[in-house]
């Protein structure tokens, strides 16, 4: 899933070789584009964390209250 929600706003990675002083080759790597994301993408990022941040809580209580339950069956 892309958090870009537009293409026009996502910073584009591009790849080249520099000759290095020893004449070895290394890959180099910048951005072109936008340094920082978009208010939209920061908007989607924030969404997805909150439903993550939920669904984590949720499944927390429910683990806690099968222990619960586990531990009530195992005292009878």
């Amino acid at each position: 899933m892309s958090v870009v929600l537009n293409e026009s706003l996502h910073t584009s990675s591009t790849r080249g070789m520099v000759l290095m002083e020893d004449g070895r080759t290394r890959p180099e790597i910048w951005a072109i584009g936008r340094r920082e994301p978009s208010k939209e993408a920061l908007d989607r990022f924030i969404e997805i964390y909150l439903d993550i941040l939920t669904e984590n809580e949720r499944k927390g209580k429910e683990l806690a209250m099968k222990a619960e339950k586990d531990r009530e069956s195992s005292d009878s």
